[in-house]
């Protein structure tokens, strides 16, 4: 798959691709404009010629990025305007991911034209910039740093859109992301000047064109409890304890449903001993109760009587009267021990439980699969797809290499010479031997 790549701009001056591209580049993020008023009206002056001798190199074009300049709110949308028109003139397919760049350049320009970009402001305008790229069928996203994530975008943005992560501490990204950059300082064959180095890390989504929200496992466990915390604080009595209570099912299903893990309208009751919507496997893992086991998030199980959630670090939330449960009973203020208090963290795990249901994001269970499988036994069943080959496969095969822009003929599952082209750009990408036939060993390599 793409790897290794570098973001360019007209700084760098003229660059032989070709040799570039034997340094083991894969690809460019070239930088299509800055503001609205600078070069050719916002766009980057060697942009076009960048985007045309990297394709002619066989490097790949998967994003562009835009430096933002406004010295109004009105200027956010002209910025996003300008980055959509510099990538129609050079012709990049509607795969192109239009990265957002706002930095404290950004910021310092804004106040010495009188524009005072708060951080608000600077969430606002990332937001019209990107909703604009979307509305035009491109894909987009974020390019920031951890500083960024924590002082100024918080969650509401980096759930929202792909994020390319400037990082330069370890290998592993500090925040999920789709593209990683690890050096502001790299020197390459074919440019003269320094440049700034890009891994790609995450699931490529081009040609969604749309938002990408944050998907984990741990992501979907946190919303979760913080959801549970929401509840603890509205402190709704435990049913029979006051006007309006409710049971500890319908604690962790509002919960649930709040969180995003379940729809509205689903529901279960402990009490009927019907689990309901846990048995839905493509959100929950059902195991056997092991005290040692336990993460936080788990929902505790009790022979379909009742149900509270382990907090991670030794205790329960639950909504049940200290009376009938036995369960409040370390010392800590719990439901129960007086009339309006709601989910509280009252338990230590004593309570006699049956099962344990883990949530867990289907995605991620997916990947998991993937590891485990035997790739390279399964892509011996797939056709060999070559020069007369007709079939689905073959359709399938070009609906991949139209989206990455290897392929801009008819998708009609017959193998003629501008499919086997883009099956020889595909298999380079891949780094397998680009013969143009693609069997065993592609396919091994695409799939995993």
């Amino acid at each position: 798959m793409i790897m290794k790549g570098l973001d360019i701009c007209s700084q760098q001056g003229r660059i032989d691709f070709g040799r570039v591209k034997a340094a083991g580049v894969d690809f460019i993020i070239p930088r299509c404009g800055r503001g609205i008023t600078l070069d050719d009206n916002g766009m980057d002056y060697r942009f076009l010629e960048y985007c045309k001798e990297a394709k002619k190199a066989g490097i790949q074009i998967p994003g562009v990025y835009h430096f933002i300049f406004v010295h109004s709110m009105d200027d956010a949308l002209k910025n996003a305007k300008k980055a959509v028109e510099c990538v129609q003139k050079a012709g990049l397919p509607k795969s192109t991911i239009i990265w957002c760049d706002q930095e404290e350049k950004t910021v310092i320009d804004a106040v010495e034209h009188g524009f005072n970009l708060t951080t608000d402001l600077q969430r606002k305008v990332t937001e019209i910039f990107c909703d604009y790229v979307l509305s035009q069928g491109y894909c987009t996203g974020v390019y920031l740093n951890m500083d960024y994530i924590r002082r100024v975008y918080g969650k509401d943005i980096v759930q929202k859109y792909d994020i390319w992560l400037d990082d330069h501490t370890n290998a592993t990204p500090d925040y999920p992301c789709l593209y990683k950059q690890t050096n502001w300082r790299d020197w390459v064959n074919g440019i003269n000047t320094y440049v700034d180095a890009d891994v790609w890390v995450g699931t490529y989504t081009a040609g969604t064109a749309k938002p990408k929200q944050e998907v984990s496992t741990m992501g979907l466990v946190d919303k979760f409890c913080d959801e549970l915390q929401k509840l603890s604080d509205r402190c709704i009595p435990y049913y029979g304890e006051g006007a309006g209570g409710i049971g500890c099912s319908a604690y962790v299903v509002e919960a649930l449903q709040r969180a995003g893990i379940i729809p509205a309208g689903k529901s279960f009751w402990a009490g009927q001993r019907d689990r309901g919507v846990l048995t839905d496997t493509s959100r929950f893992q059902r195991l056997d109760f092991n005290p040692a086991n336990l993460r936080k998030g788990d929902i505790l199980y009790s022979h379909g009587y009742h149900v509270a959630v382990w907090d991670g670090a030794g205790g329960v939330w639950e909504g049940a009267p200290k009376a009938s449960h036995n369960v409040c009973d370390n010392g800590r203020t719990g439901v129960g021990h007086r009339t309006g208090h709601g989910y509280r963290n009252c338990g230590n795990g004593t309570y006699s439980w049956s099962d344990v249901y883990r949530i867990i994001d289907p995605e991620e269970v997916k990947k998991e699969m993937d590891k485990k499988y035997n790739i390279s036994v399964m892509a011996k069943y797939l056709p060999v797809i070559r020069s007369g080959y007709t079939g689905d496969m073959c359709k399938a095969l070009q609906t991949i290499m139209s989206h990455y822009g290897w392929y801009d003929d008819a998708i009609d599952g017959i193998c003629g010479a501008h499919t086997v082209t883009g099956i020889k750009l595909l298999q380079t990408a891949l780094k397998v031997d680009a013969d143009g036939s693609f069997g065993p060993k592609s396919w091994a390599a695409l799939l995993s």
